[in-house]
C-alpha cells in the first residue's frame, strides 16, 4: 500500500493508515520532545553555572595584575 486512499478503502486499510499516521505523529512527538528536554539541559547548564567550582569562579573574578591598565 503506498499510503494513498482514492475512495476504494474498506476498514483495514483505512486502520492501516491511522495507524501510519499514528507512527508519524508519536515519533514527531518524541523528537520534539528530546529536542525540548536537550535544550532545557544545556539552558540550565549555562545559566546555573553548575560546571564552574568556587575555586575556579574565584580565580576568574580576581583580574591577574598583567591584565591591569
Amino acid at each position: 500500500m503506498d499510503g494513498t486512499c482514492d475512495g476504494r478503502c474498506d476498514g483495514g486499510d483505512n486502520a492501516e493508515l491511522y495507524v501510519q499516521y499514528v507512527s508519524e505523529e508519536t515519533d514527531q512527538y518524541r523528537h520534539f520532545c528530546g529536542q525540548a528536554l536537550l535544550f532545557t539541559a544545556a539552558l540550565w547548564l549555562v545559566r546555573s553555572q553548575a560546571t564552574v567550582g568556587v575555586d575556579e569562579y574565584m580565580k576568574a573574578m580576581i583580574p591577574h595584575p598583567s591584565t591591569r591598565s
